[in-house]
């Protein structure tokens, strides 16, 4: 190595280090010389990882590294602080993650992630915050282990001017608001998860303006108690507040859980076909999808690329989905509004389907969803990530049939039980046939992701290759071969 490493200049190593994906690759290159050690060490640096464990290497020393290593320092991007619940952890055993001096140095930081109760103290916190004052700090992420974490008080006044901000733990508490407040007009992505919200969050985020908001993800918030005056606004002013500036809505919602935000049908009075004009990826609740389609909004028809869907907190959802198809594919009547169906949602591209709720004797409704959908988007979409239910077996020659309907199909995500078993043995393996007859009726196929439950294990994609050679009226003929994701 050290003779090749020689006659290599470094603008050549460093197209080398650029092209390695793992870490620990590069830190293998990075013990072959001193010269490497140079180019690599850098690169590592990028993204700092630090974990208070009870046992372990103690995060203190790469803090102090940094500490006088301002060179070093310069290179971290990223920074990322975990502190796990440990039974075992005592107020002798806690490492600090926090030094003020390290945190000077980072003059290049731009995102930081905390996970767990980082801050031991106020002063911890205090001193975190007014230490980044000076850094222009793009993101901030903050993952709460559950919901007995407690930040050491409400403030963080260094930070603010945040681009985004991600809040994930079960309640509105800590420095979010004021962190939020002090980013109002350069928040462009917000991501607000937590699930319990009182009266008096809810109002002060609906009260709240951001004019470059484009990304908006909110939780199932548990607002049922909520008690709003004639005047107060409500979650479909503050939407229609930024209408002219968000394209992603992300509506959490959950199978048994009804307290979801959505657009009721009083939200039909204020939504109309001009409403989030640039809306490009939603994620919610087929009553809120309902909703939408019903006030005839133009963007599901011009703008919007990716759609996840599913019915939450109901008892039938095949009457769920029913409806929100018949919103789309169907003249609107009576209620609040009158007029011709909203049609094909002629730019989506990718679709996840929720049906995972949904059972053996509802095969039938299945396939009409399949079928419903294909009159939808059947000439756009290309990736089709519905949850298809894995109690339900489908036939290969079934499915092509259904998924063939759509014209420039690549891409189809399927749990792998819903192979029956037994139907496909052969030499080639039950996947690899199963997965070539469905090639087979979807011309444009190009892989099929197969996942298994649990839903930690690694999703296998089958990749498709055609031969246009002895291509025919029903397809060219396909040969298959499986690589494993993580």
């Amino acid at each position: 190595m050290r003779g090749v490493q020689c006659s290599l200049p470094t603008e050549l190593w460093l197209l080398v280090v650029a092209s390695l994906d793992s870490r620990s690759d590069l830190a293998h290159l990075s013990c072959t010389s001193s010269p490497l050690l140079r180019i690599v060490r850098p690169i590592l640096y990028r993204s700092v990882s630090l974990t208070a464990r009870v046992q372990g290497t103690d995060p203190s020393y790469t803090l102090a590294l940094l500490a006088r290593d301002e060179a070093l320092a310069k290179s971290v991007v990223e920074l990322k602080l975990n502190r796990p619940i440990s039974r075992y952890l005592t107020s002798h055993s806690m490492h600090n993650l926090v030094n003020p001096a390290a945190l000077a140095n980072l003059v290049s930081l731009r995102h930081i992630v905390i996970r767990g109760s980082v801050f031991l103290t106020p002063h911890e916190q205090h001193e975190f915050g007014r230490v980044l004052a000076d850094i222009p700090l793009e993101d901030l992420a903050y993952i709460a282990y559950n919901s007995l974490e407690k930040w050491p008080n409400d403030e963080m006044e260094g930070i603010r001017d945040l681009k985004k901000l991600v809040w994930k733990t079960e309640a509105s508490d800590g420095p979010m608001w004021d962190i939020l407040s002090r980013s109002r007009t350069t928040i462009h992505t917000l991501s607000l998860p937590f699930s319990h919200v009182d009266e008096s969050p809810c109002l002060r985020l609906w009260t709240m303006h951001f004019p470059h908001l484009r990304s908006l993800t909110l939780g199932v918030w548990d607002i049922e108690a909520e008690v709003l005056s004639a005047n107060a606004p409500d979650f479909t002013d503050f939407i229609l507040t930024h209408n002219n500036t968000i394209e992603e809505l992300d509506m959490e919602y959950g199978q048994y859980d009804d307290c979801a935000l959505r657009f009721d049908r009083s939200a039909l009075t204020r939504l109309g076909p001009d409403s989030l004009p640039h809306l490009r990826s939603f994620r919610g609740n087929a009553s809120t999808f309902m909703i939408m389609a019903q006030a005839r909004m133009k963007c599901l028809k011009t703008t919007l690329r990716r759609l996840v869907v599913g019915p939450g907190g109901v008892d039938d959802p095949t009457w769920e989905l029913r409806w929100m198809f018949d919103a789309i594919l169907s003249p609107v009547t009576g209620g609040t509004s009158s007029g011709s169906a909203l049609g094909r949602l002629s730019a989506l591209i990718e679709l996840d389907l929720d049906l995972s709720q949904w059972e053996e004797r509802e095969r039938t409704a299945i396939v009409e969803a399949i079928r419903l959908c294909a009159e939808c988007c059947g000439p756009s979409l290309e990736v089709w990530i519905g949850t298809l239910p894995g109690v339900v077996p489908m036939n290969a020659e079934e499915l092509g049939e259904l998924f063939g309907l759509f014209q420039r199909l690549r891409v189809i995500f399927l749990p792998g039980a819903i192979i029956p078993r037994g139907k496909y043995e052969g030499d080639e393996g039950e996947c690899a046939k199963y997965v070539r007859i469905l090639a087979s009726k979807c011309l444009a196929l190009e892989e099929v992701c197969l996942k298994y439950y649990p839903p930690n294990q690694p999703i296998v994609v089958w990749e498709i290759m055609r031969d246009r050679t002895f291509e025919s009226r029903e397809g060219s003929i396909c040969s298959v071969r499986q690589r494993v994701t993580a």
